[in-house]
């Protein structure tokens, strides 16, 4: 773990980061997307609240527990207007990309 901000520096001229609140503090980023295990979205997205992150991408689900959500709708009437959140929502298993992945399967594009 200890050769990843090297490795990020190099490679994208920006140091990686194994702490997200560090990274926040340290950074003040316009944007931040969340894409990391489902698990961890609510206490992630409660941080970018709290560094009031202008734009927050957020892979869906933002949170699996109700309780949850009422504590980030809290918190996000509280930032706003500071933080704005798009939630992604992942097409994998709908038809039309089932149907193009058979399709680039089967090599029908190739020249």
């Amino acid at each position: 773990m200890t050769k990843r901000p090297a490795f990020f520096r190099i490679l994208f001229l920006y140091p990686g980061y194994n702490n997200l609140e560090k990274m926040l503090a340290q950074e003040s980023p316009d944007i931040v997307s969340i894409c990391s295990p489902q698990p961890f979205h609510a206490k992630q997205l409660e941080m970018c609240y709290d560094y009031k992150i202008p734009m927050i991408w957020l892979e869906k689900p933002a949170a699996t527990l109700a309780k949850e959500i009422e504590v980030l709708e809290k918190i996000r009437k509280k930032t706003l207007p500071h933080s704005r959140v798009l939630v992604n929502f992942h097409r994998r298993y709908a038809d039309n990309y089932q149907n193009l992945k058979k399709l680039i399967g089967k090599k029908v594009f190739v020249q």
